[in-house]
Parts: structure tokens; sequence; C-alpha cells
């Protein structure tokens, strides 16, 4: 049983690195299972950004919605793997942890984004920082769990699989992506698993890699999109729509 998540775990991190298509444009960072401190996820929604680009000689600023697919990827430069973890309360709201280890038992939702990406500053019309997006494309893994120990890590999905397979969470989980779309892609997704088991664990990373390998095919649409924030200020905050997981509510 423990080969079997390290084999899953290993083919997970192998598959989401790999680089698929014709990317020379970008220059890839990649890091595996981080915290994403700073940043938390949002539900996302698609980019209205004025990007600067170079047109016959001179840097412009440009709507990214009108760029030709290939510079809205170029664009994309930074790619890695990031999971945030939120406490859910009586009503529903989350709270993020600052770690990746639950305090009690209870419900949480676990926010796995493999994105490739870039940071944008967001600011008001005086031009005051209000904190920063990360825009692009990706994947987010989703899972709401209750817990029943304390002291859970639930930082990656080899971990999750790892806590289930110890009957010490139970829970459902899905795999969506943004910023990119097209029946290649939604025929991969595969929708809200009510269980999270080594065959839901299984049927998650096969999506992951299946749909990770389309988005450089010439018949995926881009539209980056929003997909987290970092607000240092409430009025952005209040603006933005949390991740919707009620959907995914715990099951006991």
């Amino acid at each position: 049983m423990k080969s079997f998540w390290i084999c899953l775990a290993l083919c997970a991190n192998f598959a989401l690195a790999a680089h698929v298509g014709a990317q020379d444009a970008q220059e890839e960072r990649s890091e595996f299972v981080t915290s994403g401190a700073g940043f938390e996820p949002m539900e996302p929604k698609p980019a209205a950004s004025q990007v600067e680009v170079v047109r016959d000689g001179a840097v412009v600023r440009v709507d990214i919605r009108l760029l030709p697919r290939e510079e809205q990827l170029g664009l994309l430069s930074t790619t890695r793997s990031s999971t945030r973890i939120a406490r859910i309360d009586r009503s529903g709201k989350l709270s993020y942890l600052t770690g990746s280890v639950t305090g009690g038992r209870g419900s949480y939702a676990v926010f796995m984004d493999h994105a490739s990406y870039y940071v944008e500053r967001v600011t008001d019309r005086d031009g005051a920082m209000l904190g920063s997006y990360k825009t692009g494309i990706g994947l987010r893994l989703v899972a709401a769990i209750e817990t029943r120990r304390a002291g859970l890590d639930l930082g990656s999905i080899f971990k999750l699989g790892i806590a289930a397979s110890r009957s010490e969470l139970n829970g459902s989980m899905e795999v969506m992506a943004f910023g990119v779309g097209g029946p290649q892609i939604n025929s991969l997704l595969p929708g809200i698993m009510s269980t999270i088991d080594e065959g839901s664990i299984q049927r998650s990373l096969e999506a992951l890699a299946a749909v990770k390998a389309k988005f450089w095919d010439r018949d995926t649409v881009i539209a980056p999109q929003h997909f987290a924030v970092q607000s240092i200020d409430e009025s952005l905050r209040s603006s933005i729509q949390t991740p919707d997981i009620t959907s995914l509510a715990p099951r006991n």
C-alpha cells in the first residue's frame, strides 16, 4: 500500500512538471508542494489586465484579452505548484492556516494549484497599492474534508491519500481547470468525487497530468484568469469571491 502512494506521488510530480508543447519563450520555475503563503485562493475570474508589450520598437499597454494566444502564453513566465489549507467554520467561512498541519479535529478545505502565471500589481485610481493577483492558467484540486484527529499534515495529495487510507479523514474533492477551455479539456475532468480514497486519488492524478498535457495544444482556448490574491487593503479583499466549496461539503 505504501509503495502505491509513493509511486503515485512521484508520478504526479513528474507529470505536472512536464513542460509540454512549444514554450520556448517561457522561463519556467517549478516548486512542488509549496505553501503559497501570502496569496490566498480566490474563485477564478477573467482577467481584463493591461499588460506591456513591444510594438514597432515601442512599449505599449494592451488589454491581455486582445493578444494572440502565443503572446498571452509568453507572459506566463512562472510555473509553480502551491498548497493552501483553510479551516471551515460553522458559517462556511474559510480561515487560512499559515502551514499545512491542522490544529484540532474539524472541517478543512485544501487547495492545490498548479499554474503558469505572472504576478500583477493591483492599484487604485491614484496609484496606491492594494495588493497583487496571480494571473494565468492552471489546474486546481480542491478537497473538503473532516478530520478525525488533530495534527494532520495535509500539504500534498500524497499526504491526503495516506491520511485517508488510515481513516483519519473523510471528504470529497474535485479537479478543475482555470484560464483554459475547450471540449478536449472538459472531457478529461472527472467531476466531483464523493470520497477520498485510493481510486479517487488515482483519478485525480490522471486528470491533472492529462489536462496539463493539453494546455499548449493549438485547439485549447486560452483566457488567463485571476486565481489567487494577496491583499494589503480591505477594499481588494472585499471585491473578490472566495472559492465556492458548497458542493464539496464534508460528510461525517
